[in-house]
């Protein structure tokens, strides 16, 4: 019977506290990740059929995404803003769950990697477009 207070013990204290760490530690790893930049949802699909849920980072010069459930704080990918292509919207909406009228676009780095598909909401799109359009040409452009 000794071991019932024990039990109770960490129903009554132990869960709760869990429960704020991992609060906590999500909080503090979403702050991390935007590190003073703008940050919004989107998905991307590698393969083609599965959409994965994450996080895009509007850096100065880099465009980072973050996948949702992670413990690290490093992007899982990452373009070049200066060298940084984004296609037009498609015309059909995407369905995927956290992001509500969701368009697809082609993300690639002109110089490192491929096209890849992100989704991310209309909103989203215009001010991904608009971030990369406010960037100077180049990749070394000095303003005198």
């Amino acid at each position: 019977m000794g071991a019932l207070p024990e039990v109770e013990w960490l129903l009554v204290v132990g869960l709760p506290l869990l429960l704020a760490l991992a609060i906590t530690a999500v909080v503090l790893r979403r702050r991390s990740i935007a590190k003073g930049c703008p940050v919004a949802l989107a998905a991307i699909s590698k393969d083609g059929t599965r959409w994965r849920l994450g996080l895009v980072r509007l850096g100065p010069s880099t465009l980072a995404w973050f996948p949702v459930v992670a413990l690290t704080t490093r992007p899982r990918l990452q373009w070049e803003r200066a060298h940084l292509e984004l296609t037009t919207p498609a015309d059909e909406l995407i369905s995927i769950p956290g992001l509500s009228q969701a368009v697809q676009v082609e993300v690639s780095d002109a110089v490192h990697t491929e096209p890849c598909p992100i989704a991310v909401e209309r909103g989203v799109y215009m001010a991904m477009r608009s971030w990369l359009e406010s960037a100077p040409p180049g990749a070394d452009v000095n303003v005198a």
